[in-house]
């Protein structure tokens, strides 16, 4: 079992989180969480989200995309400044069932993360899916950061 290489920190209420940015933990920890209560189980699935495998991460986020724990925040828009386009279409169609005040509030105390993601965003876009979505506009990572601009 390998340590994260790196980690990125947060503020989540006043406390800094942090959180590693891949870890490399055998997926069969994750797929079997019957024994464990709710919160644990989304705890679990947070920690999942930074697999290194994408269809572990997406399969992971689906569970706690629409959360009303305020640590799972974090969590979530980190995956917004990543490439794989399925998890950003994942977070675009619950977007209208997540807690934005919750998001906003978080955006607004870790604005460097945020414009981070930002980049990321733009990195990827610029990379992978230009050529696919030509007009920046109709790319679902910027439509994500246009809603969430609204809430911060």
């Amino acid at each position: 079992m390998l340590d994260p290489v790196s980690q990125f920190f947060v503020i989540v209420q006043d406390e800094v989180l942090e959180i590693p940015d891949r870890i490399y933990y055998p997926e069969e920890n994750v797929h079997n969480l019957s024994p464990f209560n709710p919160l644990h189980k989304e705890i679990l699935n947070c920690f999942y989200t930074r697999h290194h495998n994408g269809f572990v991460r997406e399969r992971c986020l689906r569970e706690i995309v629409t959360s009303e724990y305020v640590w799972v925040v974090p969590y979530v828009v980190k995956l917004i400044g990543e490439y794989v386009i399925e998890i950003l279409q994942v977070i675009k169609d619950n977007l209208v069932r997540m807690n934005l005040a919750m998001y906003g509030e978080f955006l607004t105390k870790n604005q460097k993360f945020y414009q981070l993601t930002k980049q990321r965003v733009a990195s990827y876009w610029n990379c992978y899916y230009r050529w696919q979505h030509p007009n920046k506009e109709r790319y679902v990572g910027f439509q994500i950061l246009r809603y969430l601009d609204e809430y911060r």
